[in-house]
């Protein structure tokens, strides 16, 4: 994962280089409900990619709560939720994207429920969260991904035993949630070397109705009842599942495509494949994951006991190579992996 967001691991300091203004309040757009959605890509050293959904919740007594949902392109690990409840005074409009300077409370939940962090841990993450409304430089008004934007140019220089330097840019918009269009950035060692770079793209953005008022880091709401059979669409569309696709790329067009499916706790339910065609909307990239499954088959599903179904992959537009991981997070699809996408010809 990208260094600037491994939160926890150790204290960063830094040092500012920039004008150091924004040139309006870009996260006006971000009311309690709204979300946003990013694809993430690290490569280089930690190399890495992943989905990021970040939702402003329920304000608690009045302070701002913001949850940031990674789910990591390697499958071997499991999303990551973290709950930042910030302070009454915070000034969300103008600097939501430096969220740390107003971090009172912190939420973690790593593949289990979540738990509150200590305070000595708080200060560490607020400490690591990068700040960059003091080292931005204005540089044009762009469209970029279809978008009205502005664009901006900034560099953070980390005092740790390596110096490295962080040369950034940042393409901000005030009528999407979030404000982040488009993020891009080359981290450099003391000898000017390239070791990282880091790319993040507004995927899709929206608003659901805000949870009722809780406290920032109480234990997670119980899941969804799994009593009962379900079919693999609705078990899917229900979020009660998470699967795992891999193509075998021994076969043409990415017709033959081997499914991983787990259970997203330990409550067991019986999981129904029908015969014949089955879709699941999985979101960009692939938009609909089209399949056909030659018998039908029953699965008793349980969290340490996951199933395992070969399908045939349809439609024009396939996963064509590669793996990838897909699931439903209140009622939002996520796509992560590397899998190639293409249209079959």
């Amino acid at each position: 994962m990208r260094r600037l967001f491994c939160l926890g691991l150790g204290m960063l300091l830094f040092a500012a280089v920039g004008e150091g203004a924004w040139k309006k309040a870009y996260f006006g757009a971000t009311p309690p409900g709204s979300w946003a959605r990013y694809a993430d890509r690290v490569t280089g050293e930690n190399a890495s990619s992943m989905t990021s959904t970040s939702t402003r919740l329920a304000d608690d007594g009045g302070r701002p709560r913001v949850e940031v949902l990674t789910e990591f392109g390697n499958a071997q690990y499991p999303p990551s939720t973290t709950v930042y409840t910030l302070s009454k005074t915070f000034d969300l409009t103008h600097d939501l994207i430096d969220l740390g300077k107003g971090v009172v409370a912190v939420g973690s939940a790593y593949g289990g429920a979540m738990t509150a962090l200590p305070d000595a841990t708080v200060q560490v993450m607020r400490k690591g969260l990068p700040e960059y409304g003091p080292v931005v430089s204005f540089r044009e008004a762009q469209k970029i991904d279809g978008r009205s934007c502005d664009h901006y140019a900034y560099v953070i220089r980390r005092q740790t035993p390596q110096q490295e330097t962080e040369t950034g840019e940042l393409w901000l918009s005030d009528v999407v949630p979030f404000g982040l269009v488009r993020q891009r950035s080359t981290t450099t060692n003391a000898q000017g070397k390239a070791v990282q770079t880091y790319e993040r793209k507004l995927a899709s953005f929206g608003s659901k109705q805000a949870t009722a008022e809780t406290p920032a880091v109480a234990a997670a709401a119980p899941a969804p009842s799994k009593a009962g059979a379900h079919t693999l669409k609705e078990a899917f569309d229900q979020g009660l599942i998470g699967i795992t696709a891999e193509v075998d790329a021994s076969v043409n067009n990415g017709e033959k495509v081997r499914l991983h499916i787990e259970s997203k706790d330990e409550a067991g339910f019986t999981l129904n494949v029908p015969k014949g065609a089955t879709s699941l909307h999985v979101g960009i990239p692939l938009g609909d994951f089209m399949f056909d499954v030659a018998t039908s088959q029953t699965f008793p599903l349980t969290g340490d006991k996951p199933a395992e179904i070969i399908v045939k992959q349809t439609g024009r537009k396939r996963a064509l190579e590669g793996a990838f991981k897909i699931s439903v997070y209140e009622g939002t699809p996520l796509f992560s992996g590397s899998a190639t996408v293409g249209f079959v010809k």
